[in-house]
């Protein structure tokens, strides 16, 4: 059985804490200087050009996944421009953005009332030739917790948990149990003891019971 030193441990534990930041850290300086560069950048569309498309622009350029760039915003009908540093486009300069931009993805950014609108969208991005990812907002209030999943080919999406499967059930219910533990381990204490004593006094030999080690 192999046996390992506390100092060890706890020394190791700091050691890999450390090391991990500086992982971080530099993953961070490596695509932050990708995206500076310019050469191994995604370069993304946003379809909307509304504060919710610029928010979405602004998640996805500070994102640790893959350095990007905004080649532009698409203004949907009905928008709110708020884009301010990047050009805004509208669906009818579709067909010219599609030639010689070297777009790689374009990124759908609606709110919930042009849900409806999607499939229209959609055709009349046909011309860009790209792949097409879409982002969300199911209005105040909503949240998606987990991912779109197949059920019996339905495909449906958690809009709301059970408590169970939350974040802060899972916390309360470790603190309860640690909590819960040590009170009846407190409890049983005095008991445990007096069966350790008989134990001791009653027969040889050590109090717990050890299985040795095959050498």
């Amino acid at each position: 059985m192999s046996r390992f030193s506390r100092l060890f441990i706890v020394l190791g534990c700091i050691c890999l804490f450390f090391l991990t930041t500086a992982c971080q850290v530099l993953l961070r300086l490596v695509l932050e200087a990708m995206r500076r560069d310019g050469k191994y950048c995604l370069h993304a569309l946003i379809i909307g050009a509304d504060d919710f498309a610029v928010e979405t622009a602004n998640r996805i350029l500070h994102g640790q996944i893959m350095p990007c760039q905004i080649a532009g915003y698409v203004a949907l009908p009905g928008q709110k421009i708020a884009v301010h540093n990047a050009p805004v486009y509208c669906l009818q300069d579709l067909p010219r953005l599609a030639i010689g931009n070297g777009l790689d993805e374009a990124i759908l950014a609606v709110r919930h009332p042009l849900f409806a609108e999607i499939p229209s969208i959609l055709q009349k991005l046909d011309p860009l030739c790209v792949p097409i990812r879409a982002v969300l907002n199911w209005g105040e209030g909503v949240k998606i917790n987990d991912q779109l999943f197949d059920f019996g080919g339905i495909p449906m999406l958690d809009l709301k948990p059970t408590a169970a499967e939350s974040l802060s059930y899972v916390v309360m219910k470790r603190s309860f149990d640690l909590i819960f533990s040590l009170f009846v381990v407190l409890l049983t204490l005095p008991l445990m003891v007096s069966i350790a004593i008989a134990i001791k006094l009653s027969s040889p030999g050590p109090i717990f019971l050890r299985r040795n080690a095959w050498a």
